[in-house]
């Protein structure tokens, strides 16, 4: 819906050689049925699209070597943290 905060942060992760970017915001949250399938082909809770974008997101980190979670807020919205190698070594 229109309104709300988006949030976006860096930080480098010395001890993995790592760039994690969190991306928050203060929305609606995951529906909780779907939060551990949320990375799934064709798994959605909106009335629209195919699902496919968060197993496309996936996918594309994995491949270069990093990591990504979702998680609800205590208040209020998600948060997606995304893990990526600092260096070129990640790639696979």
């Amino acid at each position: 819906e229109s309104g709300g905060r988006l949030t976006v942060s860096t930080q480098y992760l010395l001890e993995n050689n790592e760039v994690l970017i969190s991306v928050s915001d203060t929305g609606t949250g995951i529906d909780p049925a779907i939060l551990p399938h949320i990375f799934e082909p064709f798994t959605t809770g909106k009335e629209k699209g195919t699902g496919l974008g968060l197993s496309i997101s996936y996918e594309l980190i994995f491949n270069h070597g990093g990591r990504i979670q979702a998680e609800n807020n205590p208040n209020a919205g998600a948060t997606f943290h995304v893990w990526l190698p600092a260096g070129n070594g990640g790639m696979k």
